[in-house]
């Protein structure tokens, strides 16, 4: 997983007063609400992607535990076979 933090912490380019030689000029009213829009669906699809991650792991070890239970002599899997 990688920390993202970074990212949430950037300066609004609407709220950054222009520096000398800059041409960026102030966002319009629905460039500022798209921009709160697309921020607010980075943080809800980090958060999917954590979960998801999460859940690949916790599967990947569960899958590991029955291989090995499965290759452990005396356990009701060993009988199986």
């Amino acid at each position: 997983m990688s920390d993202d933090s970074a990212d949430h912490e950037r300066t609004d380019p609407a709220e950054t007063p222009n520096t000398p030689g800059t041409t960026e000029k102030p966002l319009a009213e629905s460039e500022r609400a798209e921009l709160e829009w697309l921020r607010r669906e980075n943080v809800l699809l980090r958060t999917q992607r954590t979960i998801l991650e999460r859940v690949a792991a916790g599967f990947a070890e569960d899958a590991n535990a029955t291989l090995l239970r499965r290759n452990t002599p005396g356990t009701p899997f060993d009988e199986e076979k």
